[in-house]
C-alpha cells in the first residue's frame, strides 16, 4: 500500500498495467513473456529484477498460470498471473508454517 501513496508510482504502474491488460491473452503464450510481465509489474515496487522462485501451471500444454516470488531481505512478495487477472502481494508466513498470500 505506501507504493501506491506515491502518486508517480501509482501511476507508473496503472499505464504499465492497462498496457498489460490491452494485450493479456499474449502473455500466456510463452513462459518468458509471462515473465517479462512479471518483472515488469515487481520492478514499480521496487523489488529485484530476479525472480527466486516461480510456479507455472499448464492445462492442455498451453501456460495458464504464472506465480514469481521476489526476495526482498528476509521478505517475500509474489506476482501471479493466470486467465482469470493478476495479484500480487506479500507472502506471510502463518506461525504453523502454511504460507499465506496477502493481496496488495
Amino acid at each position: 500500500m505506501k507504493a501506491f501513496a506515491d502518486k508517480k508510482i501509482r501511476t507508473a504502474f496503472i499505464e504499465d498495467l492497462l498496457r498489460v491488460l490491452d494485450n493479456y491473452e499474449s502473455t500466456f503464450l510463452s513462459k518468458e513473456n509471462a515473465k517479462a510481465v512479471v518483472r515488469r509489474l515487481a520492478k514499480h515496487f521496487g523489488l529485484p529484477n530476479e525472480i527466486a522462485k516461480e510456479f507455472t501451471t499448464y492445462a492442455e500444454e498451453r501456460l495458464n498460470s504464472l506465480t514469481g516470488i521476489f526476495q526482498q531481505g528476509k521478505d517475500e512478495y509474489f506476482v501471479n498471473l493466470n486467465k482469470e487477472g493478476i495479484s500480487l502481494g506479500q507472502v506471510i508466513v502463518q506461525n504453523d508454517g502454511f504460507r499465506n498470500r496477502r493481496r496488495r
